[in-house]
Order: C-alpha cells, then structure tokens, then sequence
C-alpha cells in the first residue's frame, strides 16, 4: 500500500496523505506531484479503514452516519457509498439494479465479503424477522400503543365501541379493529 511522500501515513493520491495533500492543494502546488504514480485503489482504501474482531468481522473505522443502522461509508466520485456494498464489488463483482447486500454476521459495519451476500428487498426482510431483529410492538419506532395498552383495549371491548376506544389512545377505529380480530401482529 503506497505511503506519503512526507510521511508514513497512507497516500491517498499524487503519492501524499490527506493532509499533505490539502496542503500541497491549498498552497496551489499539486501540479508539482504526478498524478498516476502512486494511485490508491479502491479496495487499498478500504482495507486501510477495517478493524479485524474475534469473530472474523472487519469492521469500518472510517465515517459511519449516526443513525441507527450504523453503515459505514466511503467517498467515491464525488459521493459516500455503503461501505459493505463497495467492498461486495471490489471483492465479488457487480451488485444488480434493486438488490441489497446483506450481511450473515448481523454486524452493519462489517465489510468482510465473506460475511456478505445479495438478496432482494424482501428477501433482507425476512432474514432480519428469522433473526428476531424485525422491531415489533413497543419497540417499534412508530408505535403508540404498549402491551399494557392492547391489554386494556381487550377488556374495554365490550363496554365501548371502537371509535370511542380509538379516540382514548389516539389510534385510528380501523387499527382497534385489527387488535381485536388479532390481525394486528401484537403479543399479548
């Protein structure tokens, strides 16, 4: 993997480091470096980001976005691109049009090819529901009502009618419904 010509740090192109680099640009002096000598590949810069686990997992250092899914990212022409997507194409080729890459090691940073591999939208859904991580119930980001709360629109079935019961959680008449008939997915 080539380093910087100023320093030990991993060159990202024209044969300098990040900081080298921005120096030499700011200062108006890359034309003073070649440009092809010392080209990072893609896939040298995304080994240079991993951190290897116990558990075989090669886990992305470099920019992840805070959300809850934890993704890491690396900027390609212009843009930041998943991580375990690129390392997928550097690693076993092409990703067709609509297809996830999705992961044995249920680890989102992880971008070890061995630990990826593609399937559909649906098919994403249903390996995150048989590893019980699909959010159901309370822990669902978009949920309004608790157990307690199923329990209690059970019991007050009898006594009220839907409307008024949906207007008391703030729920739709139509989702009491399904409560009730227990197409709602809900555990009581």
């Amino acid at each position: 993997m080539p380093t910087c010509k100023s320093c030990e740090s991993i060159a990202i192109g024209r044969g300098l480091c990040r900081r080298h680099y921005l120096q030499e640009w700011s200062a108006g002096l890359l034309d003073n470096h070649q440009r092809k000598c010392d080209v990072v590949t893609v896939k040298d810069r995304l080994l240079s980001k991993i951190r290897i686990t116990e558990s075989g997992c090669w886990e992305w250092i470099g920019f992840r976005k805070p959300d809850k899914f934890d993704y890491g990212y690396i900027w390609i022409n212009g843009r930041n691109v998943k991580a375990h997507r690129v390392s997928y194409e550097q690693h076993k080729g092409p990703i067709p049009k609509g297809i996830d890459v999705l992961h044995k090691c249920d680890n989102p940073p992880c971008i070890n090819p061995d630990h990826l591999f593609l399937g559909t939208r649906g098919e994403n859904c249903k390996d995150c529901a048989s590893k019980n991580r699909f959010p159901l119930n309370e822990s669902h980001h978009n949920a309004k009502l608790s157990k307690e709360d199923i329990r209690t629109i059970f019991s007050l079935r009898e006594s009220m009618s839907q409307t008024e019961i949906a207007r008391q959680f703030g729920v739709n008449q139509s989702h009491i419904s399904r409560i009730i008939s227990r197409k709602q997915r809900t555990k009581t």
